[in-house]
């Protein structure tokens, strides 16, 4: 005997059309509120619930995503907390001329600061 889907809560769909309300207006949010309300269907009010909230905790990196486009692999990377706190692991990496430059080994940030040789460089400008 097979049960009919299960209606989404009340308070999981009110969390969910909220959330959407984030991203731009017009057909992107039309079809992000139909296809993330069609989710909750046949879930669990828990699974529902827990849905919902995990819906509203990520709309701002969804709203990102939707405006910016197609976005490489390692800009969608989350930053480690250390590099947030500005605690970076700095390494002394090369180009491909051989000029030297530091990156942090975590998350790719480049050092601010000048880099150690190479015409035009800050510590060699070539005056």
């Amino acid at each position: 005997m097979t049960t009919a889907p299960r209606s989404p809560s009340r308070g999981s769909t009110t969390i969910t059309r909220t959330a959407v309300l984030a991203l731009p207006a017009g057909a992107v949010r039309d079809r992000y509120r139909q296809e993330l309300l069609a989710e909750l269907y046949g879930l669990s009010e828990r699974e529902q619930a827990r849905h919902a909230l995990g819906v509203l905790s990520r709309v701002l990196v969804l709203r990102a995503a939707v405006t910016r486009g197609g976005d490489t692999k390692e800009e969608k990377m989350r930053r480690p907390l250390r590099c947030l706190l500005g605690r970076h692991a700095y390494r002394s990496v090369s180009t491909e001329d051989g000029s030297r430059y530091r990156r942090c080994s975590r998350c790719g940030h480049d050092h601010p600061g000048a880099t150690s040789s190479g015409a035009g460089s800050m510590m060699n400008p070539g005056f």
